[in-house]
């Protein structure tokens, strides 16, 4: 019995190419789908307000946090409301100063937009009332709102000689 070793012919070359081809397609563009994700329904953020302690040099703050397993991107241009009100109180001033730096713009004092993406796992702050700006604020609140996730702080700050004796709660 003798076998005979031929070589495949052009036809059959090409006909295997052909099949190859949309196999390689697929292949490339399966990492680039894998990556991308979409944006985040309403309520996906979390808000943390962060309250500077009884007697601290610390400011009022609040984190929004795009929990890591969402799965789903917070898009640029995305708004953010600072609402701030209360009994009595100083202006602590334009809150575009106080949050240089980070990845947020200021459109007027209570309204701000992601200037980048915020992806899974990734977090901003926002500064409220920064030590130095402002002698006292009694009996204030903040409500803090972003791609529909929202959260109130109440608090009553007195800055004196740069320390700040902060309760939070009251407001």
């Amino acid at each position: 019995m003798t076998s005979e070793i031929t070589s495949p012919s052009r036809r059959q070359i090409a006909k295997g190419a052909a099949w190859a081809v949309p196999a390689v397609t697929v292949a490339a563009a399966a990492p680039s789908l894998a990556a991308s994700s979409e944006a985040c329904p309403p309520g996906t953020l979390q808000i943390t307000p962060n309250c500077p302690g009884l007697l601290s040099t610390d400011s009022l703050y609040f984190t929004i946090t795009n929990p890591g397993s969402s799965g789903c991107t917070m898009p640029t241009g995305t708004q953010i409301t600072v609402d701030r009100g209360g009994l009595a109180g100083v202006q602590v001033g334009p809150l575009n100063n106080l949050n240089a730096g980070v990845d947020l713009l200021f459109t007027d004092a209570n309204t701000a937009e992601l200037t980048a993406p915020l992806e899974p796992g990734e977090s901003i702050d926002i500064r409220i009332f920064p030590r130095g700006l402002a002698n006292v604020s009694v009996l204030q609140n903040v409500t803090v709102s972003a791609g529909g996730s929202t959260v109130r702080q109440g608090y009553t700050i007195v800055t004196l000689l740069g320390l700040s004796v902060a309760i939070c709660g009251l407001g």
